[in-house]
């Protein structure tokens, strides 16, 4: 079998076209059909333990060099080809994706495996249309309600604790990773598509992952101009960025507190509505500090907002709950502190 599919991958040459992708992914999926049954019935045999690994998932990572990630979804098929006839024929004649398999293999446990196998001649031909998203709601519904039927539910475990890595690159950037439950999934994913804005026209189109990223920092942005708890060591005031007098003066060379530089285009933009100390050193002795001073007081902003009702560029329509209160010459560049030269943005 496996001669014939490398063969077959080796006269997929030619032009990406629709028939030579389509074609890939299927030879890709008989390969998996084909290994799952290979690693059930090796995970069978307990060969795998003369290495010394405890389980096949660790035999899989160390001696074939697989990812964790990797390495559980093959075993998960191997368990649904090993345990479900009806599962495996579907998945070997492509009705079913490996993903699809996948689903079926993490919402049956071992509980109700029995059941499941009892019962998939009739399951899977309903499964075999539907895509992996609907996959997964078929099969989420199929394990409760066999749960209830064999009084094999307990009661709902708290949720695991939402983690998220926010991490800066070495280029100045920051990546963004992790995973979150159920809940907390649900109230973030509502927030972004509630703080996705249209691309202003004239301006350069975004792609969705940019729409996400703005509306993201949209949300911070708002938390931290409405956030009126009081400032102490463990809770610092929005964003600060330090400047000498000079680089004041030349609108360049200032930075975060990290000691990443500012590009000239957010610095202009923050100088609009920051509040400005004045920190007096002498090497690192600092002899005097001054209040702060708004570049824009919050008197002002409210006849703004009340004027300008909403975001005044172009065609947006965002509320002034969204919006910074700007220029229209930069503060940086001789901009004045009145009503007249400023709009909410």
């Amino acid at each position: 079998m496996f001669e014939a599919l490398a063969k077959e991958i080796s006269e997929l040459g030619g032009a990406a076209r629709e028939d030579n992708v389509r074609d890939f992914v299927r030879l890709r999926e008989q390969y998996d059909s084909a290994g799952a049954t290979l690693i059930a019935e090796f995970e069978a045999s307990g060969e795998w333990a003369s290495t010394g690994a405890v389980s096949i998932r660790q035999w899989l990572t160390t001696q074939c060099r697989l990812s964790r990630e990797e390495a559980q979804r093959l075993r998960a098929l191997g368990r649904c080809v090993g345990l479900f006839p009806a599962t495996a024929a579907a998945f070997q004649c492509g009705d079913l994706s490996s993903a699809q398999v996948c689903i079926i293999g993490a919402n049956v446990p071992s509980e109700l495996e029995w059941v499941f196998a009892e019962r998939e001649a009739d399951l899977v031909p309903h499964l075999i249309p539907l895509s992996a998203r609907d996959t997964v709601r078929v099969m989420k519904r199929w394990k409760q309600v066999a749960c209830d039927e064999f009084d094999l539910g307990e009661p709902p475990a708290e949720p695991e604790a939402s983690h998220i890595r926010f991490t800066q690159t070495s280029d100045d950037g920051w990546t963004i990773g992790g995973t979150t439950n159920n809940a907390d999934g649900q109230i973030i994913n509502s927030a972004l598509w509630r703080a996705l804005t249209d691309d202003v026209a004239g301006t350069p189109a975004r792609t969705h992952a940019q729409r996400v990223g703005d509306a993201l920092t949209d949300i911070c942005r708002r938390y931290l101009t409405y956030d009126d708890r009081p400032i102490s060591p463990r809770r610092q005031p929005h964003v600060t960025v330090e400047m000498t007098v000079a680089e004041f003066e030349s609108r360049t060379g200032s930075r975060y507190q990290d000691r990443t530089p500012v590009d000239p285009t957010t610095l202009v933009t923050t100088m609009c509505t920051a509040e400005f100390s004045r920190v007096l050193r002498e090497g690192s002795v600092i002899l005097d500090y001054g209040r702060a001073i708004q570049a824009v007081p919050d008197a002002l902003r409210k006849v703004v907002i009340h004027r300008d009702q909403h975001c005044r560029f172009g065609t947006c329509d965002r509320p002034p709950q969204w919006c910074d209160t700007h220029h229209h010459r930069w503060w940086s560049q001789g901009g004045k502190r009145t009503l007249e030269p400023r709009a909410a943005l």
